[in-house]
């Protein structure tokens, strides 16, 4: 009998969204992050942690959709511009959305 089980950790479980860029962000290795309301919040960078300190409402609740793109609109990484997709998506090198 062959027992099939998969060895995936549990850091996908763990990871939480960057309010202000939208990036996962691994709790136990972020560098930056803020408590607010009584609950805490990790961040990618200095930079998103900053704007997050000066108006953590805004990038809190609901967000208003997108308007709608264009038919055949291309998406591209900013960190990694040979990353290309037919839809708004997560980077798969970075993370970033």
């Amino acid at each position: 009998m062959v027992q099939q089980h998969s060895h995936e950790t549990h850091a996908d479980a763990d990871a939480r969204r960057d309010p202000v860029c939208g990036m996962q962000v691994m709790p136990q290795t972020a560098r930056f992050s803020a408590r607010h309301a009584g609950k805490d919040y990790y961040f990618c960078s200095a930079r998103c942690e900053e704007k997050f300190a000066a108006a953590p409402d805004s990038y809190l609740g609901d967000r208003p959709a997108p308007a709608p793109m264009p038919a055949g609109t291309q998406y591209t990484c900013p960190m990694h511009p040979e990353i290309v997709t037919d839809g708004p998506d997560d980077c798969p090198i970075c993370g970033m959305a």
